[in-house]
C-alpha cells in the first residue's frame, strides 16, 4: 500500500499543476464512488441514490476555533453536499461505516461532514451518470406540454426513491417497479372552498400492470409504507389505482434503474371516468 502511495505520489508530481489537480479530484470521486457502493452493498438501489444526490465533496483543513489539547493540530474534514433530505437522513445513519470505508479507500480525514447543497450547488451533480438525461421525449414535446411532462416525471422519480426505501431488499424493490409498465397520477379534487396548493396537493396513483391481482397483493402489504416514503420527500398519495396493461403497454416500463421515469402520454383507464368513480376507489 506504502508502495503503491509514493508511486502515485510521484506520477501525480509529474504532471503540471492544473492536470494534477483534475486527477486529484477524480481519484477522490472514484474512492467515494466506490466507498458508498460498499457501504450500501445490501441495498445498490440505495447507493445509487446516495450517489444521484451527492452535488459535491472537498478535503480541506478544519478552520474552525477550537479548543483542547489539541486545537494546535490540523483537522481534516470530509465534506459531501447532498441536495435531498431523505438521503441525508439515510447518510447519516451509515456515516460511521462510509467513513470506515472511504479510510480502506485510501482517503485521509477526521472527520466526514454532510452538507446541505444549496442555491447553485443543487444543480451541480458529481455523477451524472447516476442522475440520468431527461427522456427525448420531453424535448421533443411542444412547448405548452413539456411543465405537465416534467412534474410527471419528478412524481415517478420520488415514487421510484419512495419503493427503494420502502424495501429493505434492492431486488424486492425493483420486483416490483420493473412489472409496472405504466404509471401516472390523477389530482384528488377539492371543494374550491379547500382549495389545495401545489404543496400538499395529494393525488391518486394508478399503475398498469401484467398482472393486477399479484401488484394488489403486494401493494396492500406495502403501500402504506411506500405512501410513508413517498410523503417525506414532498409527494402525498391517497391511494394506489391497480389497471390491466393494455395491448400498447406491453414490453414497457414506466422505471429505469438508471435515468429518469418515463410517464404516460395518455390515460387510457381513468381519463373518462367521473370525479365520484375515481373518489369512490
Amino acid at each position: 500500500m506504502e508502495r503503491l502511495s509514493a508511486l502515485s505520489k510521484q506520477f501525480l508530481g509529474s504532471l503540471g499543476p492544473e492536470a494534477a489537480k483534475m486527477m486529484r479530484i477524480q481519484q477522490i470521486k472514484e474512492r467515494y464512488r466506490v466507498a458508498v457502493k460498499r457501504t450500501w452493498r445490501d441495498n445498490p438501489a440505495a447507493a445509487d441514490l446516495v450517489l444521484a444526490h451527492t452535488n459535491g465533496m472537498y478535503v480541506a483543513k478544519d478552520e474552525r476555533l477550537r479548543t483542547g489539547p489539541d486545537k494546535h493540530k490540523d483537522r481534516i474534514i470530509f465534506g459531501v453536499y447532498l441536495d435531498d433530505p431523505v438521503v441525508r437522513t439515510e447518510f447519516d445513519a451509515r456515516q460511521q461505516l462510509l467513513a470506515f470505508a472511504l479510510r480502506q479507500e485510501g482517503m485521509g480525514f477526521d472527520e466526514l461532514r454532510i452538507l446541505p447543497a444549496k442555491w447553485d450547488m443543487r444543480q451541480r451533480h458529481a455523477f451524472p451518470e447516476y442522475w440520468g438525461e431527461q427522456p427525448a421525449a420531453s424535448a421533443a414535446a411542444p412547448a405548452a406540454a413539456r411543465p405537465r411532462a416534467a412534474e410527471d416525471v419528478q412524481r415517478l422519480d420520488t415514487l421510484k426513491k419512495a419503493v427503494c426505501l420502502a424495501f429493505e431488499d434492492a431486488d424486492d424493490a425493483w420486483a416490483v417497479l420493473e412489472r409496472i409498465e405504466g404509471a401516472g397520477f390523477d389530482a384528488v379534487r377539492a371543494p374550491a372552498e379547500m382549495a389545495q396548493s401545489e404543496h400538499n396537493q395529494a393525488y391518486w396513483c394508478h399503475v398498469y400492470v401484467e398482472d393486477p391481482t399479484a401488484m394488489k397483493a403486494v401493494l396492500t402489504a406495502h403501500g402504506e409504507a411506500i405512501k410513508s416514503k413517498a410523503y417525506r420527500l414532498g409527494l402525498r398519495l391517497r391511494a394506489f389505482v391497480v389497471h390491466q396493461a393494455t395491448p400498447s403497454m406491453a414490453g414497457l416500463c414506466a422505471f429505469r434503474r438508471a435515468g429518469h421515469s418515463v410517464p404516460l402520454t395518455v390515460h387510457p383507464s381513468w381519463a373518462t371516468e367521473s370525479k365520484s368513480a375515481r373518489s369512490s376507489k
